[in-house]
């Protein structure tokens, strides 16, 4: 959930958006560009389709964050950079065909053909995270019906009832039957890439061959040719040749990161006439040792990236983050200000009569609102505005210091985390940041991929050694340095140097001897390789309480399940209606809120996991100072939750 201000606008020649979960896709009729000039619907448009409508909010009230929880915005994710529009669908060439037998390679006898072995034959899909509310939207969309052996190759329209999609979930393994024992010489799976329609190529496939289902053999993998930066809608074969094996079950393992669409698995390889199940040998360049079959495929790509187990504050990547609140400063008045006596009851858990009787949040994320400017002048600004004093930072450390007092903790620091504003918007005239130093130009469309990445790791560069340099100025005795925040939430899959960018970012942190933080959403690109980007810890967000139609408990368990795999933290979140003048609406939002405590109970990220918390502005401030028992309660629950004493265990 994109926590960044953007315009919510719809162009008809670019699809902007496609949301982090979506569920009832309806199938709004916009263009692609295409140069037959047909009206079409893209998986973008499907995605954020007729999703359960979320209360607005008040006028003026948290009017910058999260765009993206609201399923009626479509400005989270554009797929065609501002000011483009999507490269026009052309005519697909012919479709592939077995490649050549490598030299010295011979059919097994003068009367073979080699043929596609797997045309007609059964298959089946798993998903290595389901998803009920991701499925729904693939299933209603874009549904498998058996074509991926009907031999039949699909066009590059994404529309092609041909094309089977894929949508988020990671992992999928198709597994073929071939019915017998057959002699294999390549296997081919065929996709589609159209990056303005949030379709991508796969980074892999990899492909692995068994003669009883149950004891697998890997075979190879064949990466991705292309980069998903590529606007020109084309297909690829990713194809393994120069394969002599004997199998009856062939497997094939890719990624889905946002959509993945294929049209066939072909199997090309001369039949044995072997029945079912009478084995057959490995050839000379045959499979590698046996691996016994998991639940979910044979792949070697959807590995974890860490220590098993949640993320937890003990670990040293973790930076000492506990229980982490997000603060949102420099914007819409007094909700975008924190003064001492606002941190107070975030940092200490305060009694109603007003007695410190505990720590609560001990990390607090300074990141902006979504209004900061895109320019030198306004990332100075709102670095202007964190080192003020008497708010933002400087009371925070004045309400720590006075909460250590109280509860006669004189060693305690309260850890803080620095968000670094996004880059994502592009600007031609970012501005300079030296003295009569040149214009930075961020776009790529006007200054290549490779010119825009240089400019925004300067102006990345910059803002660290800047804020790093006014924090040891401003000397603060009861905050601790942690680290940096990635805003963004998903890996940019449209920019060639995206991933180029956080590995260079981290570069420049961890020779600062900081630690590199993220918090991407709930299918997000880059989930599986947070470790390898560069950060230093990752917490998930669930999105419980901005899609009221997926149910709480399902997506929870994924969520520990996920994390655990992964070794991440959780996110906990508040929709605004939490406080709504309207109790009823209050009451549902209320309950899901709750429903995030009661799965840390029930699947154990209660306790040690590390967790970040979004809570709007200040909501759980505003419940804290409110007097009505029915809101003020929202700041008990938040307290017994975090001192590891929620209990409950049924779901709303």
């Amino acid at each position: 959930m994109q926590r960044r201000k953007l315009a919510p606008t719809l162009a008809a020649t670019a699809i902007l958006t496609l949301l982090p979960i979506a569920v009832e896709p309806a199938y709004a009729a916009q263009s692609t560009g295409s140069s037959s000039g047909s009206s079409t619907s893209s998986p973008s448009s499907a995605a954020t389709g007729s999703a359960q409508q979320q209360p607005n909010q008040p006028p003026g009230h948290d009017a910058g964050l999260r765009p993206g929880a609201n399923p009626a915005d479509p400005g989270s994710h554009p797929f065609v950079p501002s000011g483009q529009t999507p490269a026009p669908v052309g005519v697909r060439g012919a479709a592939p065909t077995a490649p050549p037998l490598p030299p010295g390679q011979s059919p097994p006898n003068a009367q073979a053909t080699l043929t596609d072995l797997a045309q007609g034959m059964p298959y089946t899909v798993a998903t290595q995270w389901p998803d009920q509310a991701f499925a729904n939207t693939q299933n209603t969309a874009f549904p498998d019906k058996g074509q991926l052996t009907n031999g039949q190759f699909a066009s590059l329209n994404f529309q092609d009832p041909q094309w089977v999609g894929f949508y988020r979930q990671n992992d999928r393994s198709i597994v073929v039957n071939l019915g017998a024992s057959q002699n294999i010489r390549s296997l081919s799976l065929d996709f589609l890439q159209n990056s303005g329609d949030g379709i991508f190529f796969p980074q892999q496939v990899t492909y692995y061959v068994s003669q009883t289902g149950a004891a697998w053999h890997p075979v190879g993998s064949v990466a991705t040719q292309v980069g998903t930066w590529s606007a020109t809608p084309q297909t690829q074969a990713f194809t393994l040749a120069g394969l002599n094996v004997h199998a009856r079950y062939v497997e094939a393992v890719f990624d889905a990161r946002v959509w993945a669409f294929a049209d066939q698995f072909s199997v090309y390889g001369y039949s044995s006439g072997q029945p079912a199940g009478s084995g057959g040998q490995q050839g000379a360049q045959g499979a590698g040792g046996v691996t016994a079959a998991p639940s979910f495929g044979q792949g070697q790509i959807n590995q974890p990236v860490g220590p098993p187990g949640f993320l937890t504050s003990a670990q040293p990547n973790s930076g000492g983050v506990a229980n982490m609140m997000l603060a949102y400063t420099d914007g819409y008045g007094t909700l975008g200000t924190w003064t001492e006596s606002d941190f107070l009851p975030m940092v200490a858990n305060i009694s109603p009569s007003g007695a410190a009787t505990g720590w609560l949040f001990n990390s607090v994320l300074m990141l902006n609102y979504g209004n900061l400017p895109a320019t030198a002048s306004g990332w100075s600004g709102y670095m202007q505005n964190l080192f003020s004093p008497n708010i933002q930072l400087s009371a925070l450390n004045q309400a720590v210091g006075a909460a250590k007092t109280q509860l006669s903790d004189p060693a305690y620091k309260e850890n803080v985390v620095i968000g670094i504003p996004s880059t994502d918007a592009n600007p031609t005239n970012f501005g300079s940041i030296a003295p009569s130093g040149p214009n930075l130009d961020m776009n790529p469309a006007v200054n290549g991929q490779m010119g825009a990445y240089q400019a925004k790791s300067a102006a990345i560069s910059w803002y660290i050694s800047t804020v790093l340099q006014d924090w040891k100025q401003a000397g603060y005795t009861n905050l601790h340095l942690a680290g940096f925040y990635w805003l963004p939430e998903s890996i940019d899959l449209n920019v060639q140097y995206d991933t180029a960018l956080i590995q260079q970012t981290a570069q420049d942190i961890h020779q600062a001897h900081r630690l590199f933080y993220w918090i991407p959403f709930y299918g997000a690109a880059g989930i599986r390789e947070w470790k390898n980007l560069g950060f230093d810890a990752a917490i998930l967000q669930p999105n419980v309480s901005f899609f009221w139609n997926l149910v709480p408990q399902e997506r929870l368990q994924n969520v520990a399940q996920l994390t655990q795999f992964y070794h991440m933290g959780v996110e906990i979140e508040a929709n605004w209606a939490v406080l709504s003048a309207n109790e009823t609406l209050a009451q549902t939002a209320q309950n899901k809120y709750l429903d995030y405590f009661t799965g840390g109970n029930v699947y154990g990220y209660e306790g040690a996991a590390v967790k970040a918390y979004y809570l709007n502005s200040k909501t759980l401030l505003e419940a804290y100072q409110n007097a009505n028992p029915f809101y003020n309660r929202l700041y008990g629950d938040t307290a017994q939750f975090i001192n590891g004493a929620w209990t409950q265990t049924h779901f709303y």
